[in-house]
């Protein structure tokens, strides 16, 4: 993260379509590749031309509420074998209740545990943790298209539950092998559209109040005038080593009319939903090394559980002003849900 100061203000509030089909069944409207598994031959309504009514399964939304279960810790009371176990669960939310300060901070145990980090090269012991990501499920990591290649080669290694790069493991902690890493079928490198990935872990992940998935965005319209975003990146334009500590630093959801003005060469063309941006009047920003992680807001429900909004594509320059791109998660939710949580599950 980087920051410097810049006056001018960031506000916008990003909606959603709704639909229906003639049986009743209630979606939201969509590109048709966005719109996975869907059966042509269903008539619906109130979509704008080159939309398609594409339902809703929310598998993410059942998913969220039973993930945010690994918020309480079970606690035994030997002598109390009448209590109700809902009575023995503890409390283990570490989402800070204060503001964020000014410029970024550094993050706390507990506090952001879907954050995962990625690493590069053959050997653990060596390995380059280049990008960002976030839990997303039991075996799925959310990251970007672009962090699936790097001078150092495919992504090998996944960390969680670490705050520190340089602790190489903790009590916390959880490390696990790629398994298998599949980039959105629509992404072509060095494009800049369609920045999204999923990464299959080798084994399943043990859910802890350290280590626990995040929600994905299922709802759609933001209506919230900031997110949080986190990462390992540089702090510095002038350094070339990312942060040992992860930090989070909170940013205005900008105006697509003013990143339109700044991204219409590198998109070739105006920014589409597809896409959030998001910066500040006071230049916090993300930048080189917290590609792939989370802009994410909390959410009211389920307790203590955030949802991601975005995932870290990419800006002209660190801190200097101008509002990054981040990869909206809800555009491609039915291609997300079709990977991490297929129907036959």
């Amino acid at each position: 993260f980087v920051i410097s100061f810049l006056h001018c203000c960031f506000l916008f509030k990003i909606s959603i379509e709704k639909c229906s089909f003639n049986t009743g069944i209630e979606g939201f409207c969509r590109s048709p590749m966005n719109c996975v598994g869907v059966n042509s031959s269903m008539e619906s309504s109130n979509c704008s031309i080159g939309r398609s009514c594409c339902p809703e399964r929310h598998v993410s939304e059942k998913r969220c509420h039973g993930y945010a279960d690994a918020v309480y810790k079970q606690t035994f009371d030997t002598y109390d074998t009448d209590k109700d176990l809902e009575d023995n669960r503890e409390d283990e939310c570490g989402i800070a209740a204060v503001p964020l300060i000014i410029g970024g901070e550094q993050a706390e145990y507990k506090e952001f545990p879907h954050m995962v980090v990625i690493g590069y090269g053959p050997y653990l012991t060596t390995a380059k943790w280049l990008c960002g990501g976030s839990l997303v499920s039991e075996f799925y990591v959310l990251t970007a298209a672009h962090c699936l290649i790097s001078h150092q080669g495919e992504p090998r290694f996944i960390k969680l539950g670490v705050i520190n790069l340089g602790i190489e493991t903790s009590k916390y902690s959880q490390v696990f092998k790629v398994s298998k890493s599949i980039p959105h079928p629509a992404y072509k490198s060095p494009n800049k559209w369609h920045d999204i990935a999923l990464i299959r872990l080798n084994k399943k992940v043990e859910f802890t109040p350290f280590v626990r998935p995040a929600c994905l965005d299922y709802d759609g319209e933001i209506t919230q005038d900031t997110a949080v975003a986190t990462g390992w990146g540089y702090t510095d334009n002038i350094i070339d080593e990312g942060s040992q500590d992860l930090m989070k630093v909170e940013l205005d959801i900008a105006d697509r009319s003013q990143c339109d003005k700044v991204y219409h060469e590198a998109f070739k063309g105006n920014l589409t939903d597809s896409v959030i941006c998001a910066g500040t009047h006071q230049k916090k920003d993300t930048c080189h090394g917290d590609s792939g992680g989370p802009l994410q807001i909390v959410r009211q429900e389920p307790y203590c559980m955030y949802s991601i909004i975005g995932v870290t594509s990419f800006g002209i320059s660190c801190g200097h002003g101008v509002a990054s791109v981040y990869t909206r998660v809800f555009y491609y939710l039915p291609w997300l849900e079709s990977i991490v949580w297929p129907k036959k599950s």
